[in-house]
């Protein structure tokens, strides 16, 4: 492997990935042996008392009992806490191999599989999908957070206040890889779901189920029965018992319904706020100097008055507390005792109040770093990669880019340009030379640099477009649409978003333009279109194999031709993927098909332009 600075990480997080497994191993034996030494203490500390008791030591006894057994029990539980944060992190830098070195089945699964159709870009270039773009990058735990960084890439229209904040922050989040790693695994724990706890802050049910008199009054008749209990056990008097405590539980059963439709989603929230407090408290702890615009998004968490752990372990405390009604004998209990449901629901309905007006700010902030950090982990796994720049002027610059989803070992970069000059690409070549990689390549860059992310490129210079597409056009058997009205109807959809007035010029990528037709009308609609295309305010590139589509170049202003070629050595086809000037030389279809053992007439043939006739 080449010394290169992708190289170093790759052996950086394979030494890594060996040392958690080794940590993982160790662990994993002191488990085992934690766990015959928790038996062992239980089993000796029961014989030890019983034989105690005899020589009127069973107190010492089961005290020093319980104790060593406490001891390791905590003991047991800590090693298991680090082997199960152990495995975590192991699973969380696998997974930073994978996107590195494209294996998807060592990715999570893709959180969303489908984009809209009609959408710009999304289909055209993989944002979308099990092998897309979003797949890659997305290291989100959270549904909103995926949700947003999904936004960001199909945002489509730039802003460039917004990518400049984006930039600087992931700038600011790429060399944290620590902090990032640490707060994917406080969110990874089991949960409830945001959506469900959501629901419960928004639940019609938020006054409090028991006016404070009539909690306070039934406080009291508690207190009395609790003492008037001891008194009758102790032998005293206790006739008033005969009183307050049938008055306290038909005034209890009055109030114990509303208690019960507050607190029955106690455990669930339990899990969910548990969760929250994990990942906040990672927040919360971050120091941040030299990081301004990290700073200010952690400022949510920092505010001493109002600190997400506070409040949420307050919260989990009176879940947890509410959630006794899964145990009917303690409840049954409890309530007896105390008026502990209608406590905890008043307590719990109290604080959730607060939750309600706090967390969509911590939530907000949590997702937006969420997005980010995915973000800062792509630039932090490609470190040849680098932040575009944003100008003023309707130009694309782009020295040495390519395809974000091809693996490093296969990838070509070529340097490519667009500006009022040479408004209109015209892109050739024959079958196989990489022209669709080409303009998905332009496509998927201009994407990241519009997110706020790092682009596969040495440097890139781009202007604020809105960017279309018409590459992978299909037919429809349920609309009734074939090939070829399909593609019209995307070739439609771009001449009308040509003319939306908001001001951005289109970059668009067409690939094979009107393929679904016969070669003479292809010819005259391609010419039209792509004249059509020369007059409007547009940059874009228009692959095809139409090499007499390059004869525009000639008579169109604005016009240029790009290709691709290839050549054939001992019966085998070879591409470089090198982009170069003018149109393409080469055709190889009937090529490909000779050497595949198809049959083709040599008299036929001899029209055809071949790499063994044009070099």
């Amino acid at each position: 492997m080449t010394d290169t600075p992708r190289a170093r990480l790759m052996s950086a997080l394979q030494r890594h990935l060996d040392r958690l497994d080794r940590r993982a191993e160790r662990l994993n034996r002191r488990e085992d042996q934690l766990s015959l030494v928790r038996l062992g203490t239980f089993l000796a500390g029961g014989v030890l008392t019983f034989f105690a008791v005899p020589a009127g030591l069973a107190l010492p006894a089961a005290v020093l009992w319980i104790g060593a057994f406490a001891a390791a029990v905590v003991t047991h539980r800590r090693v298991c806490d680090a082997a199960v944060q152990t495995r975590e992190l192991d699973a969380i830098k696998q997974a930073h191999l994978a996107r590195m070195l494209l294996a998807w089945d060592g990715l999570p699964p893709a959180r969303h599989t489908a984009a809209e159709p009609e959408h710009p870009y999304a289909s055209d270039l993989d944002i979308i999908g099990p092998h897309g773009l979003l797949r890659l990058i997305d290291t989100t735990t959270s549904a909103a957070g995926s949700a947003r960084l999904r936004d960001w890439l199909l945002a489509g229209t730039p802003n460039a206040a917004m990518i400049a904040r984006r930039q600087a922050l992931v700038a600011e989040l790429r060399p944290l890889g620590t902090f990032r790693d640490r707060l994917t695994m406080s969110a990874r724990r089991p949960a409830g779901g945001e959506g469900t706890l959501q629901a419960w802050l928004d639940d019609p049910h938020s006054a409090p189920p028991v006016p404070l008199a009539a909690l306070a009054g039934l406080a009291l008749l508690a207190a009395i029965n609790v003492v008037q209990g001891i008194a009758y056990l102790s032998g005293a008097d206790a006739g008033l018992l005969l009183f307050t405590l049938p008055l306290y539980v038909v005034l209890s059963a009055v109030f114990i319904r509303a208690a019960a439709e507050v607190g029955e989603d106690a455990l669930m929230v339990s899990y969910e706020v548990g969760r929250l407090a994990a990942a906040f408290r990672v927040l919360e702890r971050r120091r941040t100097p030299g990081r301004p615009h990290l700073d200010a998004l952690l400022a949510p968490f920092r505010d001493p008055a109002a600190r997400p752990s506070a409040l949420l372990r307050r919260i989990s405390m009176i879940a947890g507390a509410a959630s006794v009604r899964a145990n009917f004998i303690a409840w049954t209990a409890l309530n007896l005792l105390t008026p502990w449901d209608l406590i905890t629901a008043s307590l719990l309905t109290r604080s959730k109040h607060a939750l309600a007006a706090a967390l969509p700010r911590w939530l907000d902030a949590w997702h937006e770093i969420e997005a980010l950090s995915a973000l800062a982990t792509f630039a932090d796994l490609h470190p040849a990669y680098s932040f575009p720049t944003l100008i003023d002027t309707p130009e694309l610059h782009a020295d040495a880019f390519g395809h974000p989803l091809i693996p490093a070992e296969r990838k070509v970069r070529n340097p490519f340009h667009a500006d009022a000059d040479s408004a209109v690409t015209l892109l050739t070549g024959s079958n196989m030379s990489g022209k669709s990689s080409l303009l998905r390549a332009v496509g998927l860059n201009i994407v990241l640099a519009y997110s706020g992310s790092v682009a596969d490129a040495d440097a890139m210079r781009l202007g604020h477009f809105r960017l279309f597409t018409c590459i992978r056009v299909s037919d429809s058997v349920v609309e009734g649409l074939s090939y070829f009205y399909a593609e019209v109807r995307r070739l439609r959809a771009l001449l009308d978003a040509l003319d939306a007035p908001d001001g951005l010029t289109l970059f668009y990528l067409i690939d094979e333009i009107f393929r679904g037709t016969n070669n003479r009308e292809r010819l005259i609609g391609g010419r039209s279109y792509i004249r059509a295309l020369a007059e409007r305010k547009a940059l874009g590139i228009v692959a095809t194999h139409d090499l007499e589509l390059t004869a525009l170049a000639d008579s169109v202003p604005h016009v240029r031709n790009l290709h691709f070629r290839e050549t054939i050595t001992d019966g085998r086809m070879a591409f470089d993927y090198v982009l170069r000037p003018g149109p393409s030389p080469t055709t190889n279809a009937l090529t490909i098909m000779r050497l595949e053992g198809l049959p083709v007439d040599t008299a036929e043939s001899g029209s055809e332009a071949t790499p063994e006739t044009l070099g």
